[in-house]
């Protein structure tokens, strides 16, 4: 698809955006989160920048992923 969103992610995207009620964004946003949807291609670069930035803390701690 042109706009970077395939249907295996449409669909999802849009039934969370309906689940999403007013009375749910507020408890979310009450207690710290923002609910966000992306593409597949944004969910990997995220994963990508976050192992990145928690690298160094991992291998100090020696933490090891599984």
């Amino acid at each position: 698809m042109s706009d970077g969103v395939s249907p295996y992610n449409k669909a999802p995207v849009e039934a969370f955006a309906k689940a999403m009620s007013s009375e749910i964004r507020k408890r979310m946003s009450d207690g710290g989160l923002i609910p966000v949807t992306s593409t597949p291609e944004e969910f990997g670069s995220l994963m990508r920048s976050e192992l990145e930035r928690w690298r160094p803390i991992m291998q100090k701690a020696n933490l090891k992923l599984e």
